[in-house]
């Protein structure tokens, strides 16, 4: 398996996901390696790094870091300014020191610590953006492998999904409806999109919109995989049974379908191609027996 490399946003997801604790030890583990430094180089002016790991912390970790290493400093301060490093007595100057120290330390860690938050802010606005578009990007790419009118799947969905149907035992359908056109001259269009859509409702419930497909105008493919043939024809007898209708002024119509269908093995050396063409053959042999039939 192939790794992705690791890159700057994969940082900022791991930072804004980690828990206070987390924050807390880092933060301790990042100002503390720092003033360990500091003490072990006797390093003269440290205030530079110091304030560097203060502001790498509030921006790495907000208020949770920023607390952490300013208390860590403030110690070091005490450490450092007070008379031979007792914490307890200071000078006049030192005290004055320190109190400068205390007020630099909460001002940058707020302000660091703000803008911090901001991003934060931002960062979590662009992923709920960027969730919103992939998820709309799913729903578009699924419209555009859905037939608008059936509601089934459309001939460009046909051609992605062909490889998906190797080597397996296959049903192939092609269903056409009878004298669709003449349907069209005398009941109109609109008519004529209502058998349509019927027809696809149909499809959808007896085999599932994932195997279901608006070939063009009025015909229609089923590619069933793993289907047992006793169900292939309890479902073909349930099509058959259950054709859409029309209301005429004399009396109602019902459109019969002609049906073909192909089932072969998984060790057949058939294409998927290979079986709508038959089935497509099948299916006209249906027509040329007398329409509103099944053959296969």
């Amino acid at each position: 398996m192939i790794r992705k490399p690791f890159v700057l946003k994969d940082l900022f997801r791991i930072l804004y996901g980690i828990s206070p604790v987390h924050a807390v030890l880092l933060s301790a583990l990042l100002t503390g390696s720092l003033v360990t430094m500091v003490v072990l180089l006797q390093i003269p002016n440290p205030n530079m790094i110091l304030v560097a790991g203060l502001v790498t912390a509030s921006a790495m970790f907000g208020y949770c870091g920023g607390a952490t290493s300013g208390m860590i400093m403030l110690i070091y301060s005490l450490y450092f300014f007070s008379d031979e490093h007792s914490f307890m007595t200071f000078s006049d100057l030192n005290a004055e020191k320190i109190l400068v120290v205390l007020v630099g330390i909460l001002i940058t860690m707020f302000i660091v610590c703000k803008l911090r938050a901001m991003e934060a802010r931002v960062y979590a606005r662009y992923r709920n953006l960027q969730e919103a578009l992939k998820a709309e990007n799913l729903v578009l790419k699924e419209m555009s492998h859905t037939d608008a009118l059936t509601g089934v799947m459309n001939r460009m969905a046909l051609h992605r999904d062909l490889e998906n149907f190797r080597h397996e035992d296959i049903t192939v359908i092609m269903l056409d409806l009878d004298r669709f056109k003449e349907v069209n001259d005398k009941f109109g269009h609109d008519n004529g999109d209502r058998v349509l859509r019927r027809t696809g409702e149909l499809l959808r419930e007896v085999f599932g919109k994932e195997h279901s497909y608006r070939y063009g105008g009025d015909e229609f493919i089923i590619i069933l995989p793993g289907a047992a043939p006793d169900e292939v024809t309890v479902k073909l007898d349930r099509i058959m049974a259950t054709r859409p209708g029309l209301e005429s002024d004399s009396s109602p119509t019902r459109v019969g379908f002609s049906v073909g269908y192909v089932s072969v093995g998984r060790d057949s050396c058939a294409s998927v191609r290979d079986l709508l063409a038959l089935a497509d053959r099948k299916m006209y042999d249906a027509k040329s027996g007398g329409r509103n039939r099944v053959v296969g």
